[in-house]
């Protein structure tokens, strides 16, 4: 009995240092075109915009991010949306990290692009202006 007492303390002892467990959501690291970005806990993604002439004059936005992902944006919102609800584009699904991107247009006009920081487990509202 005692002999059995002793090895399943023992066994309770070892078995947790044998193993390891990573947790994807105590990661500090947000490199996101590190090979660890798969570990990486991801987030909602939501270009948005509330110029309707700028979209009127300038056509659908089309956001591409430095990791080759893209998006459009066909309409605005009359204010900040209140989550990551896609309902007119813009929506991407991205590992946490920092990412730049550039903004094209249908109608050729000039918008500036810039960088961004994806925070995940949540929603990450972006807008363009």
């Amino acid at each position: 009995m005692k002999k059995t007492l002793v090895s399943a303390l023992l066994a309770a002892f070892l078995l947790p240092l044998g193993c390891s467990k990573h947790n994807d959501n105590s990661s500090n690291n947000t490199n996101s075109s590190s090979d660890n970005s798969a570990n990486l806990p991801k987030g909602g993604v939501l270009f948005w915009t509330s110029d309707n002439a700028e979209l009127n004059t300038c056509g659908a936005l089309t956001i591409v991010l430095n990791n080759g992902q893209q998006t459009n944006i066909t309409g605005y919102y009359n204010g900040a949306p209140p989550d990551c609800v896609n309902q007119v584009g813009g929506y991407l699904y991205l590992a946490q990290g920092l990412y730049t991107y550039t903004v094209t247009t249908s109608g050729g006009c000039s918008i500036a692009g810039g960088s961004i920081s994806v925070i995940g487990n949540q929603c990450n509202l972006f807008r363009i202006p």
